[in-house]
């Protein structure tokens, strides 16, 4: 193999890495922003925190309160990556029945506030693989050096 085929063999190699950590990243945050402690009864006695009729949220709209689990437990990460163009990236979604009701884009007649828990961590998580994908391109760099 020539050094360039070496480095684009590498190339591929930690960009796919990075884009599955990523996903993984993402859904640990997005479940730790959908683990919130309040309960029905309590959110009931805060005369309902995330209600529209308030003009704006009184707690914050980027953590969800945990109720059966099933929200948080429904975040999964789909990752692509083509090796010929180097492509790639990490996507969050929530397979949750109710997911559209709490973040979705399309949510007609609702009586709260929009939950941004996949902005939140897409947010977050840029940086972070912004750095991941500069150091593989470093990393698979001197691989191909070496020869």
């Amino acid at each position: 193999m020539t050094r360039s085929e070496v480095f684009r063999y590498e190339l591929a190699r930690k960009l796919r890495k990075v884009y599955e950590q990523t996903g993984e990243r993402m859904v640990r945050w997005a479940r730790v922003r959908s683990s919130g402690r309040k309960s029905l009864a309590e959110l009931r006695r805060m005369d309902h925190p995330y209600a529209i009729r308030h003009g704006s949220p009184k707690l914050k709209a980027d953590y969800v309160n945990m109720q059966s689990g099933e929200y948080r437990d429904s975040w999964e990460a789909t990752v692509t990556f083509d090796p010929v163009t180097l492509e790639g990236g990490s996507t969050l979604q929530n397979v949750a029945p109710h997911a559209e009701f709490l973040h979705g884009k399309h949510r007609p007649r609702s009586k709260m506030f929009r939950r941004p828990v996949p902005e939140w961590v897409a947010a977050r998580v840029k940086p972070g693989q912004d750095k991941s994908v500069v150091a593989g391109i470093k990393a698979a760099y001197r691989k191909a050096l070496r020869g």
